[in-house]
């Protein structure tokens, strides 16, 4: 199975230092698309790394929809040993 449209790859960029052999120069992040056609996201790694760890994350100014949905009336739980015989379901079990 290789890349489906819309994908994207995330990635180390290492650029070789081109005056001193053996040494980098640059660290980066990049994303590409899935067409491996052009860089969706490219920075240096100092730059990307500057600054996130200092301040916390700013919430949204817009409260999103929950995600989850409770249930409006929970049943309480009732031990099998107080349950009626009316209420018994036939599960095949004694």
């Amino acid at each position: 199975m290789g890349p489906k449209a819309g994908d994207i790859f995330a990635l180390f960029v290492v650029s070789r230092h081109r005056e001193r052999a053996g040494q980098i120069e640059e660290i980066a992040i990049g994303v590409i698309d899935s067409q491996y056609a052009s860089y969706l996201f490219y920075e240096p790694l100092d730059s990307f790394l500057s600054g996130h760890a200092d301040t916390p994350p700013v919430p949204s100014p817009t409260p999103l929809e929950p995600q989850v949905k409770l249930k409006s009336r929970v049943a309480p739980f009732v031990p099998p040993e107080a349950q009626s015989a009316s209420d018994d379901k036939e599960t095949g079990t004694h």
